[in-house]
C-alpha cells in the first residue's frame, strides 16, 4: 500500500500542474492537498535602457495570463543575458523576481543591470609568416578599440562575429593557394580592469599550392565540355584559389543555363599533391534535383531595406534552387558589416519541388555606446 500511495505521488507531482503537492493520511482517509502554480498577472523589466521592452519581449517564453514555470524563468533570464551579450554586454546581469498577487497571480519582474560594453582591446595572431598581424586583421570583421569610434561598433566582443571571423581567415588563406589552412583555437582573455578582452588567432598556414591540371568531365550528351573549359579562370601554374574555383562552378552553372540547360549542378573534385604542391581540379558537370525558388522571406531589418538583402542572393524567385548559392549570399549579407547576427534557413514551399528560404537578421545598435 505504501509503494501505491508514493507512485501516486509522484504521478500527481511530475504532472507538472501543481507548484506543492502534499499526502496526509489520517485514520485509513488519504487526503491530497496540492498549491497550483500561480498565473503571471504581468511581465515588467526593470533597468533596461540600451534595449526596450518589445525587443525583449520577443526572447521571452513566459506569457501574461499564462502559468509561472521555473525552468521556464530561468530560460527567459539567459535570453535576455544573450540579447545582451550579443551587443558586446558579457556583464550584464539578469535578475528575475516574483510579486504574489490576490487570487494566486503574481507579477514576474526581470531586474537587469545591462554593464558596460566590452571592447576588444589588442587582436594578436600566431602562426602567420606569409602575412603580417596588420594585413590579416584587415580581413577580420571584429577590430581592435581605437582613439575615434565609428558608428557602427565592430570593436566589441560578440561570439558570433569571432566565429565568423575564422571563417574569414580560412576563406583569405585557401583563396590564395594554402589549401591547408587551419584556425587551431581563438583565445579570448579578460584585461585585469574586465572592461576588455585581449583576442589571439592560432593559426597554421601550411603550404601554398599551385594549380595542377584542370579539366572538366560530364555525362550529359547536351553539354560540350570544350566550350565550358573555355571560360574556366583557373589556370594550371597559377596559385590555387578556393575562391576562383568557386566562381568557376558558378560561371558553368550560369553558361548551361544561357545554353537552355536547367538545374545543372557543378562538383569540383579537388586532388592535391604535396610532393609538388599542386592542385588538380575537375569540374564534373551533372543534373541536379528539379527545385525551384519560391520565395525569400526577410525579416528583422529595420534600417536596411530589403533590396539590399536580397541583392546579396543574386537569384529571383523562380530560379532554380542552389544551396551552393544560398549559403554564398548568407557570406555577403555578413560582410556587408551591418549586421550582429544572420540567420538564413531553407524550408519546403507548397509544391515538393520549391523551397522559400527565410532570412533573419538582427541589425548592429547605431550610434555610441
Amino acid at each position: 500500500e505504501a509503494n501505491e500511495i508514493n507512485a501516486a505521488y509522484q504521478r500527481v507531482f511530475k504532472s507538472g500542474l501543481f507548484e506543492s503537492v502534499e499526502f496526509d493520511e489520517d485514520d485509513g482517509l488519504l487526503r491530497v492537498i496540492v498549491v497550483e502554480y500561480p498565473t503571471i498577472n504581468r511581465i515588467y523589466f526593470e533597468g533596461n535602457i540600451r534595449v526596450e521592452d518589445a525587443a525583449l519581449e520577443k526572447v521571452l517564453k513566459s506569457k501574461e495570463k499564462y502559468v509561472l514555470d521555473a525552468q521556464t524563468v530561468e530560460q527567459d533570464r539567459k535570453n535576455i543575458a544573450e540579447t545582451y551579450a550579443v551587443m558586446g554586454r558579457l556583464a550584464a546581469r539578469v535578475n528575475p523576481k516574483v510579486i504574489r498577487k490576490p487570487e494566486n497571480r503574481v507579477d514576474l519582474i526581470f531586474e537587469i543591470f545591462e554593464g558596460g560594453v566590452i571592447e576588444i582591446e589588442k587582436i594578436g595572431i600566431v602562426g602567420n609568416r606569409a602575412f603580417s598581424d596588420r594585413r590579416l586583421r584587415r580581413v577580420l570583421s571584429t577590430k581592435q578599440a581605437g582613439l575615434f569610434r565609428t558608428f557602427v561598433r565592430s570593436d566589441t566582443f560578440v561570439e558570433e562575429r569571432i566565429e565568423y571571423d575564422k571563417k574569414v581567415l580560412t576563406d583569405f588563406y585557401t583563396s590564395r593557394g594554402f589549401v591547408d589552412f587551419l584556425v587551431n583555437s581563438v583565445n579570448a582573455e579578460l584585461t585585469e580592469e574586465r572592461d576588455g578582452y585581449f583576442l589571439v588567432f592560432n593559426i597554421t598556414e601550411g603550404q601554398q599550392f599551385a594549380v595542377g591540371d584542370v579539366g572538366v568531365e560530364t555525362s550529359l550528351k547536351e553539354l560540350n565540355v570544350d566550350e565550358y573549359s573555355e571560360i574556366l579562370k583557373v589556370k594550371k601554374g597559377s596559385t590555387y584559389s578556393a575562391k576562383i574555383v568557386e566562381l568557376d562552378v558558378e560561371r558553368i552553372e550560369r553558361l548551361a543555363l544561357r545554353n537552355g540547360v536547367d538545374f545543372i549542378r557543378v562538383k569540383p573534385e579537388v586532388t592535391k599533391d604535396s610532393s609538388s604542391l599542386s592542385v588538380n581540379v575537375n569540374y564534373v558537370m551533372d543534373r541536379g534535383p528539379r527545385v525551384i525558388l519560391e520565395r525569400i522571406n526577410i525579416a528583422g531589418n529595420t534600417a536596411t531595406l530589403d533590396k539590399v538583402i536580397r541583392r546579396q542572393f543574386r537569384a529571383a524567385e523562380g530560379d532554380p534552387f542552389s544551396a551552393r548559392r544560398i549559403r554564398q549570399a548568407t557570406d555577403r549579407i555578413r560582410s556587408l558589416g551591418f549586421f550582429e547576427t544572420v540567420d538564413v534557413s531553407a524550408r519546403q514551399g507548397k509544391a515538393k519541388d520549391s523551397v522559400i528560404v527565410d532570412v533573419s537578421v538582427k541589425e548592429k545598435p547605431t550610434g555610441s555606446v
